[in-house]
């Protein structure tokens, strides 16, 4: 791709793109970070990542695992609560109103918890994964590693 050696390649496309995304601060004064929902929504989830934690050694419905997990959905409603009232919210909840985006974010919410389960399981229970994922009885031959005439499949091939 050729470019201007005087540097005029991005002058338009600046100008282009300032018109397709306004600025969000368009009355000119700087907004303050929003520190307590920062705040909150940390507490929360480390409050559950406590709990959550501690399931496996002191059982579901032992104090130290109900209590902080109570404690972290109460700091997620307050959070809730106060980025509705927040002058600089971290996370508008309006946004969800738009399907598209209400689908993303689940799916990357269901992405983050399997795979931070994943590596929960591989590293602090140090469990390894089996041999074969997909069981041979629902996985067709072409997916196993042991693709072979003389293997045992369910199905004629």
């Amino acid at each position: 791709m050729g470019l201007p050696a005087d540097g005029s390649a991005g002058r338009g496309r600046r100008r282009h793109r300032s018109a397709l995304l306004p600025e969000v601060r368009a009355d000119g004064r700087a907004l303050r970070p929003d520190v307590v929902g920062a705040v909150l929504v940390t507490a929360a989830l480390v409050a559950i990542l406590f709990a959550l934690t501690h399931v496996e050694r002191s059982g579901i419905a032992a104090a130290v695992t109900i209590a902080p997990l109570a404690a972290g959905v109460a700091l997620l409603v307050a959070f809730a609560a106060w980025e509705r009232r927040a002058p600089a919210p971290l996370m508008r909840f309006e946004i969800l109103r738009v399907r598209s985006l209400r689908a993303a974010s689940l799916g990357a919410g269901i992405n983050a918890v399997a795979f931070t389960s994943i590596v929960y399981i591989a590293t602090v229970l140090r469990r390894r994964p089996r041999r074969r994922a997909i069981p041979p009885a629902i996985a067709p031959p072409s997916w196993s590693p042991r693709c072979s005439p003389d293997w045992d499949s369910p199905w004629p091939g």
